[in-house]
């Protein structure tokens, strides 16, 4: 398990906390599959707030098969689940108090989840010449959008597309 404390610099210098950010690794089994499970927990300060985000992942690919984002906040419960299928995202409809079991965003390529960028762009493999786009999606983004087009959209639509490039 990693630890961070996340946190901003004031302009005369002093920091003042944000949150809690832990993240865990693991490889599970699941109907006699191995997946890469991804466990994140934000333990936010001011105001007072839990979120805790489960992802699973093909284990070589990276590749996202499900996202489940549980946010507690002043005594309310919010839970979204999310299955990232080859050409679209959908909302897990079997998941108890989902709610967004009704979403639905099209793509005609698949997308990475965001919320796990930290591990997707630590596993590539940085070189001089090496360039990359990488099409990331967050399923919790407020307005699906359609992802057939190769520019990115503005953030709050839940797609970004990051492209990395190192000197030739």
């Amino acid at each position: 398990m990693h630890r961070y404390v996340r946190y901003t610099v004031t302009p005369d210098g002093h920091r003042k906390m944000i949150d809690i950010w832990s993240r865990e690794i693991s490889f599970d089994t699941q109907n006699g599959r191995k997946l890469l499970h991804i466990h994140q927990q934000w333990d936010e300060i001011s105001p007072s707030a839990v979120l805790i985000q489960d992802s699973l992942f093909e284990p070589d690919t990276l590749r996202p098969l499900t996202h489940v984002k549980s946010l507690t906040r002043e005594g309310k419960n919010t839970v979204g689940g999310y299955h990232f299928l080859p050409a679209k995202i959908v909302g897990m409809d079997d998941l108890r108090n989902n709610s967004r079991k009704d979403f639905v965003q099209l793509s005609k390529e698949p997308a990475y989840n965001w919320e796990t960028d930290m591990e997707m762009l630590q596993s590539l493999p940085l070189a001089q010449g090496y360039a990359a786009n990488i099409n990331f999606y967050d399923p919790a983004g407020i307005h699906p959008r359609d992802m057939s087009t190769a520019s990115p959209a503005p953030r709050r639509s839940g797609a970004l597309m990051i492209a990395i490039s190192t000197a030739g």
